[in-house]
């Protein structure tokens, strides 16, 4: 009797397996036969939750994603794929959201993206690579908020851009550099706001532009020049608005237009001058 018994433990053991196993191998070809209720994934007309794979096709039989569910949510590791059957995407999830790695792919097989999630949020360093393999980017996340050092790179190697996040803000000096690793741009934030002197650069690392900054907005005397080192334009800003005495310059450094706005409209004689100096043109306002 006991035997009997044993043999019938066993083959009911056998039989549930393999329900499970079959379950877990579900698949579904046909996107229209699922639906969504209560936030979870049902087949039509069935009353529990979907566990299996959900293959989508695109053009007919072009295999385009596999997605893996487990009690109505997306549950393991979905892949994505290009029209050629190389992988396009792969990333791991756990109870409908995303967690640990996941990567994109260039069509030649080469690294487009990788990213870290916890319980569904970034976390960790997240990088991005040109086609040719060099890194595009790379920033820091924790939780889901940029936080920390990021940086952008030009194609050639080149680094293009460093900026510094404190939970989520921009926080302290921005630099962009040229392709040629010269400085073009850098500038202050505080508390995601642009603060102080805002400077610009041409190419040949002389200076563009100086612009002063308050609470995000310009403020203040701003000057360019010309790629000469003369003098441009002299500008004058009050929280983000222009206000006050302008004046517009020759690239020989003689004076071309002078003017006095009040909330961005001319007020008094707006002048203008020829390249010699003289005075050419007079309208008041």
């Amino acid at each position: 009797m006991k035997k009997k018994f044993s043999f019938l433990a066993i083959a009911i053991f056998i039989f549930f397996i393999n329900s499970l196993m079959t379950f877990s191998e579900r698949v579904i070809n046909n996107l229209e036969q699922l639906e969504e209720r209560n936030g979870k994934t049902y087949v039509r007309g069935e009353k529990e939750a979907f566990t299996g794979t959900l293959n989508v096709y695109r053009d007919g039989n072009w295999l385009f994603s596999e997605v893996p569910f487990k009690n109505g949510l997306r549950d393991g590791v979905q892949k994505d794929y290009y029209k050629s059957g190389k992988l396009r995407w792969s990333g791991f999830f756990k109870n409908g959201k995303r967690e640990g790695s996941a990567k994109s792919f260039y069509e030649n097989g080469n690294v487009e993206f990788e990213e870290n999630h916890v319980n569904g949020l970034q976390n960790g360093i997240i990088k991005e690579y040109y086609e040719n393999g060099k890194i595009k980017s790379e920033r820091s996340m924790k939780m889901g908020k940029k936080n920390g050092v990021s940086k952008n790179y030009h194609e050639n190697g080149q680094l293009a851009s460093i900026v510094t996040f404190k939970n989520d803000l921009q926080e302290g000096v921005q630099k962009d550099y040229f392709d040629n690793g010269k400085l073009e741009v850098e500038f202050v934030y505080k508390n995601g706001k642009r603060e102080g002197l805002y400077k610009r650069y041409y190419r040949s690392g002389k200076l563009e532009l100086e612009m002063p900054y308050k609470d995000g907005k310009e403020n203040g005397k701003s000057k360019q020049y010309w790629e000469n080192g003369n003098i441009m334009n002299e500008a004058t800003y009050k929280n983000g608005m222009l206000e006050g005495s302008q004046k517009v310059y020759h690239e020989n450094g003689v004076l071309k237009l002078e003017m006095t706005l009040k909330d961005e409209r001319p007020i008094g004689d707006v002048l203008t001058y020829d390249e010699k100096g003289k005075l050419i043109g007079k309208e008041r306002y």
